[in-house]
């Protein structure tokens, strides 16, 4: 091979990379920014974003400590990656077990401790049918009673999943899906909904609020 093929070939080698880290750092930056609407419900709120995956975001929202983390969803076979944000709110429970309300469970939600949970119990007739109950403890868990006047997350069929434990409370709710012709061709989880809407974060963390007064230790 001749030199000035060689350093056509270096040439657009570097080009290449070049062109790869640019997107990265684009990518990045516009992950980034994912918090970025919602940041004024806050009265303190610390970042991080580690290399260029999405932020998480821990703050004080109303006097309660909370954990907003994004996760990306793509290991899913046949359907379409979907970006979930975990809404954690830190502070004891009175209850001793573990309750976990899932819509739609695939059996893949690796950001979900359901199915390390052994037992399942049965779902209340007028709760949405294409859902599971599960626990580490019946006994233990919060009353149905309870968590029946916090339903009404779930009549928006984005929200994913309520989760009570003995250190706090969760909602796990879709923000958005990737768009399938870009998915289809690329294989890239390109989002519509680039950022949390003030709004849906508003509803999410009032919504940990409530679940987590009913059942506070």
């Amino acid at each position: 091979m001749s030199p000035l093929a060689i350093g056509f070939g270096v040439a657009g080698l570097a080009g290449l990379v070049l062109m790869h880290w640019q997107e990265r750092r684009k990518v990045k930056q516009m992950r980034a920014a994912f918090f970025s609407d919602c940041l004024g419900l806050f009265s303190r709120y610390r970042v991080v974003q580690d290399h260029f995956g999405y932020p998480v975001l821990e703050g004080c929202f109303n006097g309660a400590e909370i954990r907003l983390e994004p996760v990306l969803d793509n290991v899913t076979p046949r359907k379409l990656p979907s970006l979930w944000i975990k809404v954690t709110l830190l502070a004891p429970v009175r209850y001793r077990g573990i309750f976990d309300f899932m819509r739609r469970p695939q059996g893949t939600e690796f950001y979900s401790p359901a199915s390390s949970l052994d037992h399942r119990v049965a779902v209340p007739a007028d709760w949405p049918s294409d859902s599971q109950i599960a626990t580490d403890a019946p006994l233990l868990m919060p009353p149905v009673e309870i968590i029946a006047r916090h339903m009404r997350i779930f009549e928006d069929p984005r929200a994913k999943e309520m989760l009570v434990t003995k250190t706090g409370v969760r909602i796990v709710y879709q923000v958005s899906q990737a768009q399938r012709a870009q998915y289809a061709v690329l294989r890239q989880a390109v989002f519509p909904e680039n950022r949390l809407r003030a709004d849906l974060a508003g509803s999410l963390l009032r919504a940990a609020l409530n679940l987590h007064r009913a059942v506070a230790a």
